[in-house]
């Protein structure tokens, strides 16, 4: 998402984030971050693993922390609050372990 915001803002187009809920929920903020000097395609920005924000908050973090400047707008979500979590089986990714609620 951050490479495609850079490239948008490149070309002065507007960048739209739908938001979504992060199925961990947003109050927990853990796991190891990034080393600076190791971004790569994956690992665009150090943050922790476990970030706690919605996709939409993410990229508005990208776009400020990371001086992208895009255009960008979140089309904010109705009814969600930090302190829902998924209650089923999560994959977070293909570099973390399968996450289940309890």
């Amino acid at each position: 998402m951050a490479y495609a915001m850079e490239e948008a803002a490149k070309r002065h187009i507007a960048f739209y984030v739908l938001d979504r809920p992060n199925p961990l929920g947003g109050e927990i903020i853990e796991g190891p971050i990034l080393d600076s000097d190791k971004t790569d395609f994956v690992g665009y920005y150090p943050i922790p693993v476990r970030y706690g924000l919605t996709i939409g908050e993410l990229a508005q973090f990208f776009n400020s922390e990371n001086h992208i400047n895009a255009d960008l707008h979140v089309i904010a979500m109705k009814n969600w609050h930090r302190n829902y979590f998924l209650k089923a089986p999560v994959y977070a990714g293909f570099r973390l372990r399968r996450i289940f609620a309890q």
